[in-house]
């Protein structure tokens, strides 16, 4: 029970943060923008967060794109640092939970996979909602899947008879 709800809790906060609309920030002071790029980065170490997309929903990515091409050195140094402290901390920290309670860290990572998922829905609003698609859209999208797991199951079964054959 305790792991399906932690990975129901998972699944939760990610698809919440996946349905956030985007934002677009001109500028920001210094120690927001190393505290954005430490979450960020962060977020990239985790499977089923993006951290260019949380750069989106923060209002950072273009703040950051637009410092690549005006060569604003400064954000730049900024976000290195919030990412070697995202890096150090989170890296360090998943170790330790991991050593101590791998279950319930696996459980919860597996929620977040579970939960980004809501950003592949190929039927999202201008807002970010999830809507419904129509009839044959569904039936497309249903055929490309069991198309893809059709050529995925008979690549593993060519794989498996050509290891024995060998």
């Amino acid at each position: 029970l305790q792991h399906f709800l932690l990975c129901l809790f998972g699944l939760v906060v990610t698809s919440l943060l996946a349905g956030l609309p985007t934002r677009e920030i001109d500028s920001s002071p210094a120690i927001l923008i190393v505290l954005v790029a430490a979450v960020s980065i962060a977020a990239t170490l985790l499977p089923g967060l993006s951290g260019s997309f949380l750069l989106l929903v923060f209002g950072y990515y273009h703040l950051f794109i637009r410092a690549l091409a005006e060569r604003d050195i400064a954000v730049w140094i900024y976000f290195a640092i919030g990412a070697w402290v995202g890096v150090v901390l989170l890296s360090s920290g998943i170790r330790w939970l991991l050593s101590r309670f791998r279950l319930p860290v696996l459980a919860l990572l597996v929620g977040f996979m579970l939960g980004g998922l809501r950003v592949l829905w190929p039927w999202l609003g201008p807002e970010r909602q999830i809507l419904s698609p129509n009839q044959d859209e569904l039936l497309a999208c249903v055929s490309c899947l069991v198309l893809g797991v059709g050529l995925s199951v008979f690549g593993w079964r060519f794989s498996k008879q050509s290891e024995t054959s060998l």
